[in-house]
């Protein structure tokens, strides 16, 4: 059986960021989808967050104050 974070992985790697090109909405996506459709607590959200920051950004990675703020302004 798939865990619920392998599900989450799977779903925000389909997400990409490109700066200047939506990235922020992009990452404000895949907040939404680990806060509220997966229904994570925040400090695993953030890992996930982070974990997808390093390989579905295309350009700078977002910083892990601007991931806290993203998953912050989610209503879960």
């Amino acid at each position: 059986m798939i865990s619920d974070q392998d599900r989450a992985r799977r779903y925000i790697r389909t997400i990409e960021a490109i700066s200047g090109s939506g990235g922020h909405n992009s990452a404000l996506s895949v907040a939404t989808a680990l806060k509220v459709g997966f229904e994570f607590p925040e400090p695993e959200a953030l890992a996930l967050f982070a974990e997808w920051n390093t390989t579905n950004t295309g350009g700078e990675p977002f910083s892990d104050s601007q991931r806290i703020h993203k998953l912050n302004s989610v209503d879960s």
